[in-house]
């Protein structure tokens, strides 16, 4: 294929475009839908204009009756915020319907409950230029692939927010693109869709008869998958208390996605960055090389793009290591990992998993700068009004 004909390259997977409308909708349908939807924005009853009725926003029907409304148990949707009755997934909202309110089906008014979200940080991996607009980023990618921009220069992360990494689908890490890309069946989301798991790259074989998604979550990518079950590993042998080293890593992750260790099978974890990355996130790297720096330099871009803002309520990580910092995160969801049990208090609370979504080195070495954050401001909390007593003496 010559690339110079498809310049518009795909930051979630190996597919490429002529135009930047080809390139700006592939990345909307097929990996980050940016929109949300609102249950019940107006209230449980409207006004229809056009028909000059009030109408149920939940069953439509005309002028219903005082009390019509608590039928369908309203109160557990609009007595709290309203972030707890906004999806980001059109099929959540239809579940939420199905489960709250006891409603089957969408009806046509629905359709206004949806609108378009454009606040997004992000940043270009090519010269590190932040955005809160996703537009303003699409413009941006635009013109350093109009002047010959190729993903093997791609530094870093996305930059994206936990909340919108949580809605990627179909995805890869940026900084893998170009190698993935040179496989013979290469990993690309228009090929999914057209033909399903199966055409998941002969490099990193799909395991469709082991990892069926929920109901209410996306269906894993053979990089989350491996990202997942080496997490396992890593939990495995520290709770034996093994030493890991980098080839110990690497090995592990050909059994998971060949099933042998033959050292010419290549995986994501024979990516530098990618297995810095992937230690940071499960805490292998010790603290001296991620503060001196001696890391690699795409986790510098990691603390420098991500503001590790977890929201509360918002799904966290898989993390082999300590998880003191999650009680100040506040309250988790639940969403099926792997069928792995996690053991006796591995976690805080009940056992937790992330979103397949998440499952990737980024964000884990985010939430472990958050974690270490956490700890670093609790430290000085702790320490302060000492040093204060000893100055003053």
């Amino acid at each position: 294929m010559d690339t110079g004909e498809r310049p518009y390259q795909c930051t979630f997977c190996t597919d490429r475009f002529k135009t930047r409308y080809d390139w700006v909708r592939h990345e909307k349908t097929l990996h980050l839908s940016l929109e949300k939807w609102t249950c019940m924005p107006s209230g449980p009853i409207f006004y229809d204009d056009q028909r000059q009725k009030t109408q149920c926003a939940l069953c439509g029907l005309d002028d219903p009756p005082e009390g019509h409304a608590d039928t369908h148990r309203i109160r557990e949707c609009t007595e709290g915020f309203s972030v707890a009755r906004t999806f980001y997934r059109k099929d959540h909202l239809v579940q939420h319907l199905r489960l709250v309110h006891d409603v089957n089906n969408m009806i046509p008014s629905m359709q206004h409950w949806r609108s378009d979200i454009n606040r997004v940080k992000a940043r270009c991996g090519f010269c590190n230029e932040r955005f809160t607009a996703w537009s303003d980023r699409n413009q941006h990618l635009a013109e350093h692939f109009k002047k010959g921009a190729e993903m093997k220069d791609w530094k870093g992360c996305r930059g994206l927010d936990p909340a919108f990494a949580a809605m990627v689908e179909n995805a890869m890490p940026p900084y893998i693109i170009a190698e993935e890309a040179a496989a013979v069946h290469p990993f690309g989301a228009e090929r999914i869709a057209a033909y399903g798991a199966a055409a998941c790259s002969a490099k990193y074989p799909y395991q469709a008869s082991s990892e069926q998604p929920s109901a209410d979550d996306v269906r894993p990518t053979p990089f989350a998958i491996l990202t997942a079950r080496l997490g396992g590993y890593v939990k495995r042998a520290q709770q034996e208390g093994i030493i890991l080293t980098d080839e110990m890593l690497q090995r592990e992750a050909r059994r998971i996605v060949y099933d042998d260790d033959d050292p010419w099978n290549q995986t994501a974890a024979d990516n530098v960055d990618w297995l810095s990355m992937f230690k940071m996130g499960h805490g292998l790297l010790d603290e001296s090389e991620v503060v001196n720096g001696i890391c690699s330099d795409q986790l510098m871009h990691i603390e420098e793009c991500c503001d590790m803002t977890w929201p509360e309520g918002d799904l966290i990580p898989f993390l082999s290591i300590d998880l003191d910092p999650l009680a100040i995160l506040g309250p988790i969801s639940m969403s099926p990992l792997d069928g792995t049990d996690p053991g006796p208090g591995m976690w805080t609370g009940s056992q937790n998993r992330i979103q397949w979504a998440l499952q990737n080195p980024e964000c884990l070495a985010e939430y472990m700068g958050r974690c270490r954050a956490l700890r670093m401001k609790a430290s000085m909390a702790n320490t302060g009004p000492i040093q204060s007593d000893q100055a003053q003496l």
